[in-house]
């Protein structure tokens, strides 16, 4: 009889029903947090780990600057790669025209640079500057490379890299960079100077040499090169400096 009387109850279906509603509700919302929720999280662990790459590369070029100042033998530098790939890399290369009272002078070399590929970005260490483009082309400076220019001297830096390694993955890993032979070559009584650069962080150097050297510049974007022109200098001595180095990456 009390059996019966408890299986007719609505009071009981009445708490299951709430309990059950409830329940509903708060897995409801926990699976719109976690839809919604995960992406943001997702996103700010990727700029995390864009900004940390970012670092690393500032980091570099501080360390790097040693080799081009002829204070440091070799120099290394680690960074985490958060999923990406670090190469050895590239085909670009600076032609420097100094016209001086006897004629122009001409001087060639290769550059090459160190990149890292994160996502739709990229990052590379290139000619002692670091540049940062994105999945569009667009292109800025997040260190100045060491080209000076005063009233009566200026110094252009031409730093190679020689080695072809890739790495791709999460690990640490180290950049290792041994000097070579430095040279300077010296162009004497300048009157104008122009610097023919061919990368593909060239919209990055056309702004650089434009906004901190105060050349003229014209893009190539087909070639992807930038054309830098300074004259009415008064004839003023122009300083290459000429570091090779030989790269390895090691993890």
């Amino acid at each position: 009889m009390v059996l019966n009387k408890m299986m007719k109850s609505e009071t009981a279906v009445s708490e299951i029903l709430g309990y059950i509603t409830v329940l509903g509700i708060m897995l409801i919302a926990i699976s719109v947090i976690v839809v919604s929720g995960y992406p943001a999280i997702e996103n700010i662990q990727d700029t995390a780990h864009q900004e940390n790459i970012r670092q690393s590369f500032v980091v570099m070029s501080s360390s790097f600057d040693k080799l081009f100042e002829g204070t440091a033998p070799s120099k290394s530098v680690e960074m985490k790669l958060y999923d990406s790939e670090v190469a050895i890399r590239g085909s670009s290369y600076i032609n420097i025209t100094s016209t001086t009272s006897d004629g122009p002078e001409h001087y060639e070399r290769q550059l090459r640079m160190v990149e890292i590929n994160y996502r739709d970005n990229s990052l590379a260490y290139e000619n002692t500057g670091v540049w940062e483009k994105d999945g569009y082309g667009n292109t800025q400076m997040i260190s100045s490379p060491n080209f000076v220019l005063t009233d009566d001297s200026m110094i252009i830096p031409v730093m190679l890299f020689t080695g072809t390694q890739s790495i791709s993955g999460q690990s640490v890993i180290r950049i290792v960079a041994e000097s070579g032979s430095r040279s300077v070559i010296v162009h004497q009584d300048v009157s104008s100077v122009s610097i023919t650069l061919v990368s593909e962080y060239y919209r990055g150097w056309a702004r650089y040499f434009e906004d901190e050297i105060g050349m003229s510049v014209a893009e190539d974007s087909e070639n992807e090169s930038v054309y830098a022109y300074i004259g009415d200098l008064d004839d003023i001595d122009v300083y290459i400096l000429y570091i090779p180095n030989r790269l390895a990456i090691e993890q």
